[in-house]
């Protein structure tokens, strides 16, 4: 019951958009309360099933990182490793937390979170999966500064998907920024 609470409690922190009333019950209290509710067991479930879909996700991933250049800057590319895991039974996230993926089974969406200390202290977003695409939009404080980005996750194949970043410029349009592409790593050898 304490790990549900602490995850709940984890993804509710990052995708609070304010503060509920104040309450006179304890978290644990409610929590509690709400366990002899019709149907709240299996919605709390439902986060770890619907999980499942990304099942593919998981692993060592070889990744392409494309900036794209601008009218002051060049394009360029590097390539690195990434790993993503599963983390307990509702969360997926890479190594260094940049990406972390969960199904909010009570909003009904899926939420989107992650953070690159110092430069990017947190984003978060709610999306829709359609099983190849989900696209969320959202101001993200990057150096100290917020920029309107338009995030597309795209799974390409079995064995392939990306993040597409474009950034909403003064001209009212998006415009690409980068593109990190992930191919599965090949198998270890034994």
């Amino acid at each position: 019951m304490k790990r549900i609470i602490a995850i709940c409690g984890a993804m509710c922190a990052l995708a609070s958009q304010g503060f509920a009333a104040e309450r006179t019950e304890n978290v644990y209290e409610r929590m509690a309360a709400r366990e002899s509710e019709p149907h709240f067991k299996e919605r709390m479930a439902e986060s770890a099933q619907r999980l499942e879909e990304f099942a593919w996700m998981l692993g060592e991933w070889r990744t392409t990182i494309t900036v794209f250049a601008t009218k002051s800057t060049p394009a360029s590319t590097t390539e690195e490793n990434t790993t993503f895991r599963k983390f307990g039974d509702t969360l997926i996230a890479d190594e260094r937390l940049s990406t972390i993926m969960g199904y909010d089974p009570f909003v009904g969406r899926w939420l989107l979170a992650g953070f690159e200390l110092p430069a990017v202290p947190l984003t978060h977003a709610y999306s829709d999966w359609n099983g190849r695409r989900m696209t969320v939009e959202l101001p993200v404080r990057i150096g100290g500064e917020v920029f309107r980005i338009r995030q597309t996750f795209s799974r390409l194949g079995a064995d392939e998907f990306e993040l597409f970043n474009e950034q909403l410029l003064a001209d009212g349009k998006f415009h690409p920024v980068d593109r990190y592409r992930y191919r599965r790593a090949a198998a270890p050898a034994h």
